[in-house]
């Protein structure tokens, strides 16, 4: 099976300038009044603007005279489960801070619930509506999403900031809608073989040395348990009235009629062909080494009319190449005459 896998991510996104709100909002506070609103570290005390608000009849100014600061207060427990919460935040300049994080949570504590930090290259000028799906935020200090009843905002680390540079307007919170999009792809199958020869010449044979010859299969797939190889033949090497014999033995020995087939790679029906030149390899090289001498017999099996394998691989693979090596000997009686065989060879991938 070929698979394609993607991958996505559910992303908080911040909306600058206008509502994306819908009519099942629910105000969890108006920020009309500073009532209820407490202050921590260097947090100036909270004062009304009924001039620049987005919501309602006022906005609530925020600022600090040192490093640090938060606005805080208690509401109406309310069940954040499946819930969006959402702020406006105006800001007028961005001297002396560096960022901004806002919360809601059910420890009185300015530091915990489900958090949101934002730096000032996701703030505009202005109005930003703030917001993030409450169970996406960062969780400090265990939080119960279901009975959610406090709100804070802090003034990230810097220095002083002007009361008024920032105002808050307008907590909501409303249902989150959702949607899943299943992806479909596909990627065809594969599979090429490459012959590097359509013919494998043994030349003339020879009674006192073994004649080789040799040719390549290269296979590149994308089966993901890769491929398997197979070879045979339409009967023995042969002529109108007589035909090789097979070998036998498990070797092709020189000075005895017999011929056979090895492959260079391992774990095959075929033999794998010997090391010949003695190099800790099994290539072509090996078939070549053993061609015209009679010192060294070459590990072989027969081929038949059955396919047998000589190659394959467990996984997708580019260009993996196998030699094959067909090897003869014959004896001083071995009729005279002009032999042929014809092998087919096959490549299933294994999808």
């Amino acid at each position: 099976m070929v698979k394609l896998i993607l991958s996505f991510f559910i992303l908080s996104l911040i909306f600058f300038g206008f509502s994306l709100k819908k009519a099942n909002a629910a105000i969890i506070d108006s920020c009309d009044t500073t009532t209820g609103w407490h202050v921590s570290g260097t947090a100036t005390s909270p004062t009304l603007d009924s001039v620049i608000f987005k919501e309602g009849t006022a906005s609530i100014n925020m600022g600090r005279s040192g490093a640090a600061g938060s606005y805080y207060r208690n509401v109406a427990p309310f069940n954040g489960t499946d819930k969006s919460v959402y702020v406006w935040l105006y800001v007028a300049n961005t001297s002396g801070f560096l960022s901004v994080n806002f919360r809601v949570g059910s420890a009185t504590n300015v530091n915990c619930g489900y958090v949101k930090p934002l730096g000032l290259g996701q703030l505009v000028y202005g109005w930003n509506l703030l917001s993030f799906p409450i169970a996406t935020g960062q969780i400090y200090c265990s939080p119960d999403i279901t009975n959610l009843n406090f709100l804070a905002f802090t003034i990230g680390y810097g220095g002083p900031v002007t009361s008024g540079s920032l105002k808050m307007d307008d907590w909501d919170i409303q249902t989150t809608v959702t949607g899943q999009v299943n992806i479909l792809a596909s990627v065809d199958p594969s599979l090429t073989l490459t012959l590097t020869s359509a013919a494998c010449n043994l030349g003339t044979f020879d009674s006192a040395n073994l004649k080789t010859c040799s040719y390549g299969a290269e296979v590149s797939t994308n089966g993901s348990s890769g491929y398997t190889s197979f070879i045979k033949s339409d009967g023995n090497l042969r002529n109108a009235t007589n035909s090789i014999a097979n070998v036998s033995s498990g070797n092709v020995t020189a000075a005895t009629e017999s011929y056979g087939l090895s492959t260079t790679k391992d774990s095959q029906t075929i033999s794998q062909i010997n090391d010949a030149d003695s190099d800790t390899y099994y290539t072509q090289a090996d078939c070549t080494s053993l061609d015209n001498q009679n010192s060294t017999a070459m590990t072989a099996s027969a081929l038949t009319t059955s396919d047998q394998t000589f190659a394959s691989s467990s996984g997708p693979i580019a260009a993996d190449s196998t030699y094959l090596c067909h090897a003869v000997t014959i004896t001083g009686t071995t009729p005279a005459g002009a032999y042929s065989q014809l092998v087919t060879i096959t490549v299933v991938g294994n999808f």
